[in-house]
C-alpha cells in the first residue's frame, strides 16, 4: 500500500464529512477531497498528515468561493447591462437587493481598474517600441 492509499483510507471519510458540512453538497465535497489527495501525491513529505489534508481542503474551498464570488459579480454586471433591475438580479443570484448595488459597484470598479491597467501597459509598450 502506498502512502497516498494509506492517507486516503485513513482520512477520506472524515475529510468528506467535514467538506460536506462546509459545502452542503456531498458530490462537491468528494471532488474537493479527491483534489486534496491529488495534491498529497505531489508532496515529497507531509509532517502532520491530518492537519495538512484539512488545511489544503479548506484552502481549496476558499479558492472556489472566491471564484464563485467573481462569477456572481460578472453575472450581475451582465444582467444589469441586459436591463434587469436590482430586484430581478437579487432573485436570480439569491442576494438581497441591497447586496446587488454593492456587487455591481465592486464589479464596475474592477472593470475600470482592469481597463486602466490595460491602458497603462499599452502605453508602456508603445514607449518602448518608439525608443
Amino acid at each position: 500500500m502506498t502512502d497516498v492509499e494509506r492517507l486516503f483510507r485513513t482520512y477520506n471519510a472524515a475529510l468528506v464529512r467535514y467538506l460536506t458540512r462546509r459545502l452542503g453538497d456531498r458530490d462537491w465535497a468528494e471532488e474537493v477531497a479527491q483534489e486534496t489527495f491529488v495534491r498529497a501525491l505531489r508532496q515529497p513529505s507531509i509532517q502532520n498528515e491530518r492537519a495538512w489534508l484539512f488545511a489544503v481542503a479548506t484552502n481549496l474551498v476558499r479558492d472556489e468561493a472566491r471564484k464563485d464570488s467573481r462569477r456572481r459579480q460578472h453575472l450581475a454586471l451582465l444582467m444589469r447591462e441586459e436591463g434587469l433591475d436590482y430586484n430581478e438580479i437579487a432573485e436570480a443570484l439569491q442576494l438581497s437587493p441591497g447586496s446587488v448595488g454593492t456587487t455591481l459597484s465592486r464589479a464596475r470598479r474592477r472593470l475600470v481598474e482592469s481597463y486602466e491597467a490595460l491602458q497603462k501597459s499599452r502605453e508602456e509598450r508603445e514607449k518602448h517600441a518608439a525608443s
